[in-house]
């Protein structure tokens, strides 16, 4: 056949070899070129497939965010290097993705697991604005996806984005209830998160039953003394705590802490966070010689052999140090939150929200023994950081701006201390507007801004004329408690 082929071949005039050649050789040409080009995007496409596998088996170490309780505890320093590793990849493989799909016309998706667990570590991360798209994404082509709505119920949570958290949240809860009945753990959980933001909003009043129907749950599935239901116990002995059912909550969180004791032994980290829970408690209730033995047994857990908590450790020494301050022992507590700063811009960098809390009561420190520009500074960092994790009108920066405000006032910069009053004032009355109910701390940035006014030469007339301007555009009733009452 190929001899033949040849002598063909042979048999043709010079110019029709050429003209032959002409129409063949561009034919084969283009040939090899689409089986190269199909070979690698072939390869292209195999490769990437890999990597998404891969991709989608490592983000199996991310835990999932099922409650806001799980927020409590942030990541540790290796935890988070292995998050920030594991989400990077992620965003890799997804921008590769998106390109060879808008190159080949193929539709390859991630996995909608995959997806949630990405949104999960960004909330771990705290870049919830991110996590925020990313759950908003999957629940525009996966509308009943229970674990997308209550991580970014949990997202809009932290964001202060109340109204729309509650909303998800309650839709969550229905549709477990009709799913896997009213008595269900997934539902108690879902109690559990619907009632500490009902907490935040200060419906304290709607927050309350759920909790007990929560515990109810938790009881029932587990016994009275498990460590779920003392998890659960301690939501709700704060909810008693903060409505002033001093007795109650003293009793409930004993109880908490004897669980929490007898499942892991009195020296257990779980413990300490939970002796530190009841000493605040105490504290409230001006058992100060109790609260600090409280406190000073869970740092002494924190420190043992089966800590150390480096977390719940700095969380108990800040508490400690505000009440060696308001006793009148600035030099220890002024050691305690140089320590607990030290453990906490080691384990979680110097921008954290936890280094704004330690931040915050060293300022105060620093404000009573009078060295202002250092208490200036540190309360102007510690603005500055919740502004950026928490935005710029979040009801979580008010006590910053009072304080702030007060070291200015303190320091004669009157109308400076002005405008920091009227900004709180302006953020407390948008929650107001947004909730329904009054922030706890809105009497209290009230009254110190009348008194702030009245030093400045105003009248009672002329500070509720001027309460009253800022308020209006918030609520249409101005109804502010104390100081427009008369």
């Amino acid at each position: 056949m190929l001899r033949k082929l040849g002598a063909w071949w042979q048999g043709l005039r010079t110019g029709h070899r050429i003209a032959i050649m002409a129409i063949v050789v561009p034919t084969v040409l283009v040939v090899i070129g689409w089986a190269v080009n199909n070979f690698s995007k072939e390869k292209e496409i195999r490769e990437l497939k890999e990597r998404i596998a891969y991709i989608e088996g490592i983000l199996g170490i991310i835990k999932p965010v099922r409650s806001t309780d799980d927020l409590k505890q942030p990541l540790a320093y290796n935890e988070r290097a292995k998050y920030e590793k594991i989400t990077e990849e992620y965003e890799l493989v997804d921008k590769a993705l998106k390109k060879l799909n808008r190159k080949t016309g193929q539709n390859i998706k991630i996995s909608l697991n995959a997806q949630i667990a990405y949104g999960s570590g960004l909330i771990r991360l705290e870049r919830y604005r991110e996590a925020e798209d990313v759950f908003r994404s999957v629940l525009a082509t996966h509308p009943e996806s229970t674990p997308a709505m209550k991580q970014l119920g949990v997202v809009l949570f932290e964001l202060a984005k109340y109204d729309e958290a509650e909303l998800l949240m309650r839709r969550a809860l229905k549709i477990d209830e009709v799913s896997l009945g009213s008595d269900h753990l997934m539902v108690a959980r879902d109690l559990n998160n619907l009632a500490v933001l009902l907490g935040e909003m200060y419906r304290l009043d709607e927050a309350e039953p759920m909790y007990r129907r929560a515990l109810k749950i938790y009881e029932t599935s587990f016994g009275p003394d498990h460590h779920e239901v003392a998890r659960n116990l301690n939501n709700l002995a704060l909810v008693l705590y903060r409505t002033k059912r001093f007795d109650e909550a003293e009793r409930i969180f004993r109880r908490t802490l004897a669980i929490y004791e007898t499942s892991f032994g009195p020296d257990h980290p779980k413990v300490a966070l939970h002796l530190n829970n009841l000493a605040k408690l105490l504290q409230a209730m001006k058992r100060l010689d109790e609260a600090e033995l409280m406190y000073r047994r869970a740092i002494k857990i924190c420190e043992g052999p089966l800590g150390p908590d480096q977390f719940t450790l700095a969380g108990t020494l800040n508490n400690l140090a505000w009440l060696l301050k308001v006793t009148d022992r600035l030099d220890e507590s002024e050691s305690l939150c140089r320590r607990a700063l030290k453990i906490y811009e080691t384990s979680f960098g110097p921008d954290h929200p936890h280094v704004a809390t330690v931040l915050h009561c060293l300022a105060g420190v620093l404000h009573e023994t009078k060295r202002f520009d250092e208490a200036e500074r540190i309360f102007r960092r510690t603005l500055a950081i919740y502004e950026t994790s928490f935005g710029p009108d979040h009801p979580g920066i008010v006590a910053s701006l009072n304080n702030l405000a007060i070291l200015l006032e303190d320091t004669k910069r009157l109308d400076e201390a002005e405008l920091m009053y009227r900004r709180a004032l302006e953020i407390l009355l948008e929650f107001a507007r947004e909730t329904g109910h009054e922030h706890r701390n809105l009497m209290g940035i009230t009254e110190n801004y009348w008194m702030l006014l009245s030093k400045m030469g105003y009248s009672e007339d002329q500070i509720k004329e001027r309460l009253k301007e800022i308020a209006e555009p918030y609520i249409s009733d101005v109804r502010l408690t104390w100081p427009l009452a008369g």
